[in-house]
């Protein structure tokens, strides 16, 4: 609670790698480890409403809610698994493969950024959630890398590394 009180706590079955609020439609999501799944609670009182496995992918690193409440579970290694916000899964979405990994963010205009990226840079994805998934656009960036922000203009951050700048 805003005040410091403890809402509810329960006991999950694994490690979570992935966290998700849906404040529109009360769900919060939790992504699994071992094995590989995402449950969706009730936020208000910590109910399980359901659990869908994502084996045989890989545990989501990134749970990111789309405008109309699908799930896009981003996991390291190129896949994309979108969930319904009653549990279903829809068609996979790949994505470019790079050695650092895969993360996501949803823009401003409900389309999904993903950022793959490796020691020379990252190359950006934009998917329309309302088609699909269909891939937009696609572009190289060098020297950047890792998790990306969003502004409120659709403007991409990105992490320099160890270069010490964004």
């Amino acid at each position: 609670e805003p005040t410091g009180d403890e809402r509810w706590r329960k006991d999950v079955p694994a490690k979570v790698t992935s966290l998700a609020l849906d404040a529109a439609r009360g769900r919060l999501y939790l992504g699994y480890d071992h094995p590989a799944s995402l449950a969706a609670f009730d936020p208000g009182t910590g109910a399980e409403l359901w659990t869908t496995p994502l084996e045989p992918s890989y545990p989501p690193d990134e749970a990111i809610v789309c405008n109309d409440g699908r799930v896009a579970c981003v996991t390291p290694f190129r896949t994309i698994l979108v969930v319904t916000p009653e549990g279903k899964h829809e068609p996979p979405v790949t994505c470019d493969e790079r050695i650092y990994g895969t993360h996501g963010a949803l823009a401003p205009s409900g389309d999904l950024v993903i950022v793959t990226s490796d020691p020379k840079g990252s190359h950006v994805e934009l998917f329309d959630p309302e088609k699909g998934f269909k891939r937009k656009t696609s572009f190289e960036v060098t020297d950047c890398m890792g998790v990306p922000a969003i502004d409120r203009e659709g403007t991409l951050y990105l992490d320099g590394g160890a270069r010490g700048y964004v």
